[in-house]
């Protein structure tokens, strides 16, 4: 269990880091949210914790990515004026959000546009090699 949780942590600092190369550390503050409408905006609208992430065909969730989110999380606030807060290991970050489409929302990172999907009840993000899972808190 131990050698398990140790890997986890590693994964994770090394998926902050992913993240941080890939441009998420922080999202840039841009116009406000623009497109939809708030009502369309609505069931976005909220907190949003990473609770699972996959790498190739290894998914970490519940209480071994619970133990690593003690040190290391990814939560992301989506406010219903269009715009967000991501804070990541620790830091946190303000810029904008929007409806890109039926199931899908935008986030601008550094000036550079991040789609999320909604599956089910959750966000789901997807990077080279690595999917991100956000659950509504």
């Amino acid at each position: 269990m131990k050698r398990t949780v140790t890997s986890v942590l590693a994964f994770v600092l090394l998926l902050g880091a992913g993240l941080a190369l890939a441009g998420c550390t922080s999202i840039s503050a841009g116009g406000g949210g623009g497109g939809a409408s708030t009502d369309a905006r609505t069931p976005y609208v909220g907190t949003w914790e990473m609770s699972a992430v996959t790498v190739g065909s290894t998914t970490y969730s519940g209480p071994t990515l619970d133990a690593a989110k003690a040190t290391v999380n990814i939560v992301i606030t989506l406010n219903a004026d269009g715009t967000a807060v991501l804070e990541t290991m620790g830091e946190k970050n303000s810029g904008t959000w929007k409806v890109k489409d039926a199931g899908t929302i935008t986030i601008t990172i550094q000036n550079s546009p991040q789609d999320l999907t909604i599956e089910g009840t959750d966000l789901v993000m997807s990077l080279t090699g690595m999917t991100v899972v956000f659950s509504k808190k």
